[in-house]
């Protein structure tokens, strides 16, 4: 069985590329708001989560501290993903329990590598 890997990104086209890079070697999974992705977090096998920081309902900090209170959740490694950069930001993703911050434009070689460091 392949690792699971769950996107949390209110972009579609950013699910959609996210998808493409990791589908030949990963099962992926994609939620469009963060309401959903913890609902599908809760109901589902997760090896990695990916999560957007800047999201309507849910930024990707609310989202990972709700996630690192859940027991069977908490253990799933997160790598957020922004586009806003400095250490303040990065200093609070990861305070909020966020194991990698990656900066966007996304260099995808750099990103599957990443990914792949966490399921392999």
């Amino acid at each position: 069985m392949r690792p699971t890997i769950h996107v949390i990104d209110d972009d579609a086209d950013a699910c959609t590329i996210l998808n493409y890079l990791f589908e030949e070697h990963y099962e992926v999974r994609t939620s469009l708001n963060a309401a959903d992705g913890l609902i599908e977090l809760a109901q589902g096998e997760c090896d990695l989560l990916l999560i957007d920081f800047h999201m309507p309902d849910l930024d990707g900090v609310s989202v990972v501290r709700i996630i690192k209170q859940i027991r069977e959740l908490s253990n799933i490694p997160v790598i957020a993903i922004t586009a806003v950069k400095g250490k303040e930001i990065e200093n609070t993703l990861l305070r909020s329990g966020v194991d990698k911050v990656f900066f966007k434009p996304i260099n995808n070689n750099e990103l599957l590598d990443l990914v792949h460091q966490y399921l392999h």
